[in-house]
């Protein structure tokens, strides 16, 4: 918790210092979710692809920067006899964003550090191994207005599992489609 604390002030403290460069801030809140989702947990290890939903916000702080903050849920099911498990991996990621012509509209190069928590059930029911990872990610994607009040986001991500005790390095790709409202 500390950790998202530090990460909302950071935040807050980059958008207040480039709020002055800005013509017209803009903020859009944004739900969608992955279209394909595939984790590579360590060499010799199988390729897991799940998928899930998503909720974003991203505020403009000048002509071609953006500050943001996304939350996705992502769940997957293995059936196998007589036993169902469950992976469930909820990310929290604070993004920064590089638009060549004009923030929030056309091309864009994200940079996301973040926090997930995943957790493993048998049968959905019985814990049997959770963990906190931390990532560091490149966000490459398009965003177009729909209109005035819409955004369009269709986006990719490649990102790393930082190792720790628990896990090795592992490997994430990512294809999301977003819906945003522009305010």
């Amino acid at each position: 918790m500390k950790l998202f604390n530090t990460y909302f002030i950071l935040l807050l403290a980059a958008s207040l210092r480039f709020q002055a460069d800005a013509q017209e801030n803009i903020n859009i809140v944004k739900l969608g979710g992955s279209l394909l989702s595939i984790l590579e947990e360590g060499q010799g290890s199988e390729v897991q692809s799940y998928g899930g939903g998503s909720a974003a916000f991203e505020h403009q702080i000048s002509r071609k920067f953006t500050l943001g903050l996304g939350v996705s849920v992502n769940t997957r099911t293995n059936d196998i006899i007589l036993l169902s498990e469950q992976l469930t991996l909820i990310s929290f990621e604070p993004e920064g964003r590089w638009y060549p012509k004009s923030a929030t509209n056309g091309f864009y190069l994200g940079f996301a550090p973040g926090i997930s928590l995943l957790e493993y059930k048998n049968n959905a029911v019985l814990s049997l191994n959770s963990k906190t990872l931390f990532s560091l990610g490149l966000k490459p994607g398009y965003q177009f207005k729909l209109g005035q009040r819409l955004a369009l986001q269709i986006g990719t991500g490649i990102g790393v599992y930082l190792p720790n005790d628990d896990i090795d390095p592992t490997l994430l790709l990512n294809l999301n489609l977003m819906l945003g409202y522009c305010f």
